[in-house]
């Protein structure tokens, strides 16, 4: 009346069970790792491949935008000497000589400029927190890059109407008027 139970061959039938099981388990996680690994690369690839293109539009356009306002500023200034035209021929008149009258100009452009950089700093830093650029730990090299840069391009746009209000002739622009 004996009876035999077989228990190590349970327990290794369920030790096969579970090790089949963890490889299993380890399987399906590495393939998934895998997966989400090349999603991640080619979202980077992407992100490389926009984050390139925007530098290239930007090294293009920057330029341009420069170039423009500068042309504009010194429209703006050749038209402020026409019409100041007959306020120079009385200064020159009165004895002030034309580095005087020039630094008036010249003044006014670099002073412009330092307050149109410092509105477009803050414009822009603005723009790039609501865009949640995270390119903020070049603040500093910024503002201080357009705090020279902005009053130099309107010096170098105001120059030739300033020398132009230099070169006048108080008796002829008096004259005229």
């Amino acid at each position: 009346d004996t009876r035999v139970t077989e228990i190590s061959g349970k327990a290794i039938a369920r030790a096969e069970q579970r090790k089949l099981a963890t490889a299993t388990k380890n399987e399906l996680i590495n393939s998934e790792k895998e997966k989400y690994s090349e999603i991640i690369a080619a979202k980077e690839a992407e992100r490389r491949k926009v984050e390139a293109s925007l530098a290239m539009m930007f090294n293009v356009v920057a330029p341009l935008v420069v170039l423009v306002c500068a042309a504009w500023i010194g429209l703006l200034a050749w038209n402020n000497v026409r019409e100041r035209q007959g306020e120079i021929g009385i200064l020159r008149a009165l004895g002030k000589e034309s580095g005087s009258i020039a630094a008036l100009f010249l003044g006014k452009a670099a002073l412009l400029g330092i307050v149109g950089g410092l509105i477009g700093c803050v414009i822009g830093y603005a723009l790039a927190a609501g865009l949640g650029s995270p390119q903020f730990q070049t603040a500093l090299l910024w503002l201080v890059a357009t705090l020279i840069g902005a009053p130099l391009v309107a010096l170098m746009a105001t120059y030739v109407p300033a020398s132009l209000a230099m070169r006048q002739d108080p008796a002829t622009v008096l004259r005229d008027q």
